[in-house]
């Protein structure tokens, strides 16, 4: 972070950027406010924070909603008088802000202490139910984090009114976590923790048979790690006592299905073509294996019908394959990866490129067909598999693509 600091205390979406984002300079500054275990240098606090500060009295302008969230961050460490006063001139705005937004003032009112009735009209201007929108890039707003915001000013603002719905709306919520945008799941994460801190967990019961692994500091939960899950003995666990209620949460890794291993595409389409470039006869099959040394052209081709933000496109190499980044001057001198002809390529925003894992960013794609080509080599024999690619939003979980996985074969002559 502070390598990429740029003047003024802003940062850019991607390190060593040169556009300032109100969004990440806020919330890094609440990462770094936040952080524990970790050294932060006083330049990269003090920046952040005079950054933070910039936006809330609107020397760096940015939307109301960014403002009330930079507010909710300062809120956390500074209650001087000149927060509640920036807090209230925009509460006489709030007919510019966004849902996200009058939940972020509310929290933040509620932080600095303040206007208890001003938190409850925010409140309820908040409605029960969020309806689906499209992500937001400036902002990173989606409808589940509105709905979390919402959660957890109401168990700030209200800590006494009901909380049995919310649970059960939240849990739902959970279970499809593993598909949420990263800024989904935070927001998520931060609503369960003020929602165990007003209702506390009761203690598992002692003693657990196998022993845990794990036990958290409060004793209501317990993890088990390694366990064989062949036998049927690996999941028995007694000792919770009868009528015990609970969550478990099982991590496993076990080999894909056949039907798991087809393509899919939902919203957007996702294509892997390699040409080899040193020979084309050689296409890496049984039959016409490639050659250590060979030069190859690793193109990706997707296709949405409408424009996304933030496309992040992954592909796990096959061990006998390493990619060249070509944005490095030391490749870029001695090869030029050829544009894909008739097709539109992708603006690529940032990339990371290592041993065993492609990684390609595009912060705006538009709609229609665009490929990326990255240059590879081979690099050792033998037959490999070569596992899906796949693209999606980061912060839009209702599109994404994954290819089909595929193998490679690599000869040493």
């Amino acid at each position: 972070m502070e390598a990429s600091l740029l003047p003024g205390g802003m940062l850019p979406y991607w390190p060593m950027g040169t556009i300032g984002s109100p969004f990440v300079t806020i919330q890094s500054a609440w990462a770094v406010s936040m952080a524990e275990g970790f050294e932060v240098s006083d330049r990269l606090t003090g920046e952040l924070s005079k950054a933070l500060q910039a936006i809330i009295a609107r020397t760096i302008s940015t939307s109301p909603t960014l403002r009330a969230f930079a507010l909710f961050v300062a809120a956390q460490t500074d209650k001087s008088p000149g927060l509640a006063s920036a807090a209230n001139d925009l509460y006489l705005e709030r007919d510019r802000l966004t849902y996200d937004g009058k939940a972020m003032l509310a929290l933040a009112l509620q932080q600095i202490g303040t206007a208890p009735d001003k938190q409850r009209q925010l409140l309820g201007e908040l409605p029960d139910h969020f309806p689906e929108k499209e992500f937001d890039p400036a902002t990173f707003s989606s409808k589940t984090r509105s709905l979390a915001l919402r959660a957890m000013a109401m168990l700030a603002i209200e800590p006494d009114a009901p909380t049995d719905a919310l649970r059960t709306r939240l849990d739902k919520l959970m279970e499809s976590s593993a598909s949420l945008s990263t800024q989904e799941n935070l927001w998520l994460l931060l609503t369960f923790k003020a929602l165990l801190k007003s209702q506390p967990a009761a203690a598992l019961a002692n003693p657990l048979k196998p022993a845990p692994d794990a036990v958290s500091p409060n004793k209501s939960a317990a993890g088990w790690a390694g366990r064989e899950l062949a036998h049927a003995d690996g999941l028995k666990i007694s000792g919770l006592g009868a009528g015990a209620k609970g969550t478990f949460v099982l991590k496993a890794r076990r080999r894909l299905a056949e039907s798991e291993n087809a393509p899919v595409q939902n919203g957007i389409r996702l294509d892997r073509m390699v040409k080899n470039l040193t020979d084309p006869s050689r296409k890496g099959t049984p039959d016409a294996p490639f050659r250590l040394g060979d030069e190859l052209l690793i193109t990706y081709r997707f296709q949405s019908s409408k424009p996304q933000s933030f496309l992040a496109l992954e592909d796990a190499l096959p061990a006998g394959i390493e990619v060249l980044n070509p944005n490095l001057a030391l490749f870029a001198k001695s090869y030029n990866v050829p544009d894909e002809a008739g097709v539109t390529t992708a603006f690529l925003s940032h990339s990371e490129m290592r041993d065993s894992r492609t990684g390609l960013f595009f912060d705006e794609s538009p709609s229609g067909l665009q490929s990326y080509s990255v240059l590879a080599r081979a690099t050792a024999a033998g037959s490999f598999t070569w596992p899906a690619a796949q693209i999606s939003p980061m912060y839009d979980s209702r599109f994404y693509s994954r290819t089909a996985p595929s193998t490679c074969t690599v000869n040493a002559e």
